[in-house]
């Protein structure tokens, strides 16, 4: 049977990304490989195996980013596919909702299997299964947010390619310096330095490489991420607008008819249009009476309430503005008390301050003068010192010249016996004049 049937389970390929992505590798491959471009700088990007890696898993990642371009296709045709029966406003009684779940059913599967589709035939279903739309807002916001949550999980891969692939370009950068570095010796280094430069040179190719395809895969993956978060935000729109209202809620009326019958007010109106005439054609005089009486006194008592409510709020309003200025000036005393007591605090320390400053002043002074007294006894000390210098050398001087007089003396004496023995050997021994005697 046609109601016994279930909406099936949205299903997406899983090797979709990777039949769509193998092949674009391989194109790439071959494009760069025999191609002219072999010939060219594209080439280098090519020879790493880490290079080819990387390649391979960018492809796949554009093969995702195709296969959802793809369903976003078909997702924004379900729009205008009719999945859903036309409503005129008019509340639908739950009953109803079987019979649009078959109409769903009929539909092809291609626009069953489809976010909106998915998300009309759960709400159907929910309403088949109870018989009534206690908790149904509840189960729109529900399917809402496992639809968000399953749209954020399909980008799992994407997200493992963009994580991956850096990876991999610093690996093939380690690998190829690695492979640079190990036969080198002083011997290759003194025959070929370029030996290792481009060995260093293909080993960072592999990170260029990686950073750039990162970069572009995290672009597209945002733009195309944007894309089917503004077509789950139309799919909301959509099943408020045409599933959240269509149906009867507990105590709602069934039309606008049920809503409002005119039938009673009629007959009251009917009723009391008979009795005005018979009252008109009895006392209308009276009834004009009673009526403008009543107005009066309306009149009358609303004047009254009024004058009375506007009194009470102005005495009301007086009070409260009386306790607010007043409470207003306390604090302007308050304020001004404590901007007093600050400004002469501050005076009082400006004065110790300058006091300070005074003294400290007259300090230096008498530290200048007690400086020009010192320079004035240093000056007076040099020339002591000078004096005293001059001094010492006449006194050396003096030394030097009574060392000079002892030594000569002491020569002339010397030279003095030296010639009286010579003298005294010549002549013979000396004759006192006085005696005739010799002299000993």
């Amino acid at each position: 049977m046609a109601d016994e049937t279930h909406l099936p389970q949205r299903k997406v390929n899983p090797w979709l990304p990777y039949v769509l992505g193998l092949p674009l590798a391989g194109l790439c491959w071959g494009l760069v490989m025999e191609t002219p471009l072999a010939h060219t700088e594209v080439r280098r990007y090519f020879s790493h195996p880490v290079e080819a890696v990387e390649i391979v898993m960018f492809c796949v990642a554009m093969g995702a980013f195709l296969a959802k371009l793809i369903v976003l296709r078909r997702e924004k045709n379900s729009l205008d596919a009719g999945l859903l029966a036309p409503w005129h406003g008019t509340p639908e009684e739950v009953e109803e909702a079987p019979r649009l779940l078959r109409v769903l059913l009929a539909k092809a599967s291609r626009q069953k299997n489809t976010w909106l589709g998915q998300r009309l035939g759960s709400a159907l279903d929910y309403l088949k299964q109870r018989k009534s739309t206690d908790g149904f807002d509840d189960q729109l916001r529900s399917l809402s947010d496992v639809d968000a949550f399953s749209l954020d999980s399909s980008y799992g891969l994407t997200r493992f390619i963009t994580w991956a692939v850096p990876i991999l370009g610093f690996l093939g950068t380690v690998l190829g310096i690695t492979g640079a570095i190990a036969g080198v010796t002083p011997e290759v280094l003194e025959k070929s330095m370029s030996s290792v430069t481009d060995g260093l040179a293909l080993a960072f190719d592999t990170t260029a490489l990686a950073l750039g395809l990162t970069m572009v895969t995290m672009f597209l993956s945002l733009l195309i991420e944007k894309a089917e978060q503004g077509h789950m935000e139309v799919v909301d729109r959509f099943v408020e607008k045409h599933l959240s209202n269509r149906f009867l809620r507990k105590g709602q009326p069934r039309s606008q008819e049920m809503a409002f019958d005119p039938m009673p007010i009629q007959n009251a109106l009917a009723n009391a249009g008979l009795g005005l005439v018979q009252l008109s054609a009895n006392s209308a005089q009276e009834l004009r009476t009673q009526f403008e009486q009543m107005l009066g006194e309306l009149r009358n008592q609303s004047a009254q309430s009024m004058g009375q409510w506007m009194n009470a709020w102005q005495d009301q309003m007086g009070n409260r503005l009386g306790t607010l200025e007043a409470a207003q000036m306390q604090r302007l005393q308050m304020a001004e008390e404590a901007a007093s007591k600050r400004v002469n605090l501050f005076a009082a320390h400006m004065d110790q301050h300058t006091e300070g400053i005074l003294q400290q002043m007259r300090e230096m002074q008498s530290m200048g003068q007690t400086a020009q007294s010192l320079l004035h006894t240093q000056q007076i000390l040099q020339q002591n010192l000078s004096s005293l210098a001059g001094l010492g050398a006449f006194d050396q001087a003096m030394h030097s010249l009574i060392g000079a007089i002892h030594l000569l003396t002491a020569r002339a004496g010397q030279f003095g016996t030296n010639w009286h023995e010579s003298h005294e050997s010549n002549r013979g021994p000396a004759v006192s004049r006085l005696t005739g005697q010799p002299v000993t």
